[in-house]
């Protein structure tokens, strides 16, 4: 049979590598798994001078449950891609971080998440990479990342009994982000899109936005942050690192702009936990800088994006604390 639909769903489906054809039964089937609750929000749509006609053989059976005299095919198809659009989405980005796996990314992944890997070995029999650092939870070394190499997916958990992270197998990686960082699903797919786009596209990226005569600097983890602070604030110097670790290639970047008498206040995201935060401090300590601070955002915001007035973003600065460790941090070139 010949059906239409709106041409701008072919354009948005293959963002995510999808072709319509392929789309289609998985939408309507998602629709039909929905029921009534779905049918409720259907709508006509009067605009109809952007379609495209084309065959498909197999529509499955039960949308016509959905169609009536208000509603027609074209709205049922347009409501369906609407409702599978997050799914879709969703798929998307767990396909990307499986592609995206090797050891050394796996390592960099690690790493973001505030982990110090503290050893590691290669099992070639299970084709699995093993890493293993302090447990979040028990705080022994029995806690585990596992790389399969033949599933593309990584796992983590504890060897102790008596944790919480107790799994001699592991979780998979989407469900140990649920976990440690108390995350839905679809807000741990969406902090698994932002790893990826951090680690392999933006790693060595650095947005600047200096003052002259300032020596005041502030360093946060997303453009978005930086220009709200600047909107706030016309006498600060801004850095942003794309995300909550600050690289190598980043860290020789501040180091070659910032001088080591500066001012430096570390601005991340509230989820954010403080050991990471403090690791980020640390790694400019080693570079000569010796007077760091750490903003806590208001309970009620996440981040600087967030702050829209001027007086709390004034009391997030002046709240600021010196990193305790600063004083006793040695002066490495």
């Amino acid at each position: 049979m010949k059906i239409q639909i709106n041409q701008n769903w072919t354009e948005i489906y293959r963002e995510y590598d999808q072709k319509i054809e392929q789309v289609i039964p998985l939408a309507v089937n998602n629709l039909i798994k929905r029921g009534n609750p779905a049918k409720n929000l259907i709508w006509h749509q009067y605009d109809r001078e952007n379609m495209v006609e084309i065959e498909f053989k197999d529509m499955p059976v039960g949308l016509e449950r959905f169609i009536s005299e208000e509603i027609d095919l074209v709205d049922v198809l347009d409501f369906a891609f609407e409702y599978y659009l997050p799914i879709c989405r969703n798929e998307y980005i767990k396909r990307l971080f499986k592609q995206s796996l090797d050891r050394d990314t796996v390592e960099k992944y690690i790493k973001h998440m505030g982990f110090s890997i503290k050893r590691g070995f290669r099992d070639m029999e299970k084709g699995r990479y093993y890493f293993y650092a302090d447990c979040p939870c028990c705080g022994t070394e029995n806690f585990f990342f596992s790389f399969d190499q033949t599933k593309k997916d990584v796992y983590v958990g504890c060897y102790n009994p008596l944790c919480d992270y107790a799994n001699q197998r592991g979780v998979n990686f989407i469900g140990f982000l649920q976990q440690h960082f108390k995350k839905t699903y679809i807000q741990a797919v969406e902090y698994l899109e932002d790893i990826v786009d951090i680690i392999n596209k933006k790693e060595s990226e650095l947005y600047l936005d200096q003052v002259a005569g300032s020596d005041e600097y502030i360093i946060t983890g997303s453009k978005e942050d930086a220009l709200t602070v600047r909107s706030l604030s016309k006498k600060l110097n801004i850095i942003s690192v794309y995300g909550h670790m600050i690289t190598e290639t980043q860290l020789n970047e501040v180091s070659r702009i910032v001088p080591h008498a500066a001012k430096i206040m570390l601005a991340f995201d509230s989820d954010i936990k403080k050991e990471q935060i403090e690791m980020e401090a640390d790694k400019l300590i080693k570079r000569g800088f010796m007077n760091i601070y750490i903003c806590d955002m208001p309970t009620e915001c996440k981040n600087f994006s967030d702050i829209k007035i001027p007086l709390l973003f004034s009391m997030v600065l002046s709240l600021s604390k010196r990193y305790n460790e600063v004083e006793n941090a040695d002066y490495v070139e």
